[in-house]
Order: structure tokens, then C-alpha cells, then sequence
């Protein structure tokens, strides 16, 4: 069963009102985090993960190609999303195909330019919240959101190797 507090909505990448940015939401650790839809390829049932790793950090076959997976409920809570359902596909700045696993299907919703925030610098340093950018607070949903920045997913690969 769908449980989100946005009200159901046609996914279309483009929206009717140039003052609106569509995103896709869902819930990680209990914040409703989101991509912009024009940054989301597709969403997808979430096949096995490889991961060997304590970082939140795995691997997906899809067919045609292999693609790291991100775990965001690691990256919030130390431990790893217990039953993942479905893969959030999209890219990094250096356009490379990642994946977010998430629980349940992502929501769509439309947010007007004027409450997208900008989230203090300071904050974004030592915060968990440091992956989201901006933010909205949705008033009839009574719902907070946190835009994604994907240039924050790099991942460091010499933090992984041993030295020597």
C-alpha cells in the first residue's frame, strides 16, 4: 500500500506552469528527500545489490550495464535499508549512471520556485542533510522536502583501498 502524504499526480516531465518544479519524493530515515524529475531516468524494481562494503555503497547488474548504488539510509542512520523495493536511477555531475534504493514507490509533486530554500553552507558541513541543497516545506501536506544535490554523491574510491 502507497502511504505518502502528496496527492497522487500524472508523471510528465514537464509541467504546465513555468513557476513549478516537478520532483520525485521519497522518505529515507524519516526526512522526504527529492530529485528533480528532469534529473530521474527511470525508477525500477530494485533487483540484488552487491555490497561487501560497510561505506552504504553497492553495485547493480542491470542488464546492459553495472551501476553503483548509493544506500541514503546508510548514509543518515549507519545501517542499511533493510528491503529495498525500488532503484531511483539518475546521474552524477561527472555522468555517471547511480542508483538511490528506496522502500517504497517514489511520489510525484509539484513545488513553486518561491519555496525552494538554498540550505545555509555552514549546515550543509556537518549535517547529514549536507547531500540535500535546498529546501521546501510543503504547508498542505505539512511536509518538509530536501532537494538532492547529486554532485554530493562522489565517492571517494582511495578512502576504500588499502594503503601500501
Amino acid at each position: 500500500m502507497l502511504t505518502t502524504p502528496f496527492t497522487p499526480q500524472r508523471l510528465a516531465t514537464r509541467s504546465d506552469n513555468e513557476n513549478l518544479l516537478r520532483l520525485i519524493v521519497f522518505e529515507v530515515a524519516g526526512y522526504w528527500l527529492a530529485l528533480p524529475i528532469t534529473a530521474v531516468i527511470k525508477v525500477i524494481p530494485c533487483p540484488v545489490i552487491i555490497s561487501n562494503n560497510n561505506q552504504g555503497v553497492g553495485m547493480v547488474n542491470l542488464g546492459s550495464a553495472v551501476v553503483s548504488v548509493v544506500d541514503l539510509q546508510f548514509r543518515f542512520t549507519s545501517k542499511s535499508l533493510v528491503d529495498p523495493q525500488f532503484l531511483i536511477l539518475t546521474v552524477s555531475q561527472r555522468r555517471e549512471v547511480f542508483a538511490i534504493p528506496t522502500d517504497r514507490v517514489p511520489g510525484m509533486v509539484e513545488v513553486s520556485l518561491e519555496q525552494i530554500l538554498p540550505l545555509p553552507a555552514a549546515y550543509r558541513q556537518i549535517d547529514a542533510l549536507g547531500l540535500c541543497s535546498h529546501m521546501a516545506t510543503l504547508e498542505q501536506e505539512k511536509v518538509t522536502i530536501y532537494l538532492l544535490d547529486v554532485g554530493s554523491f562522489t565517492i571517494d574510491v582511495t578512502k576504500q583501498l588499502p594503503h601500501g
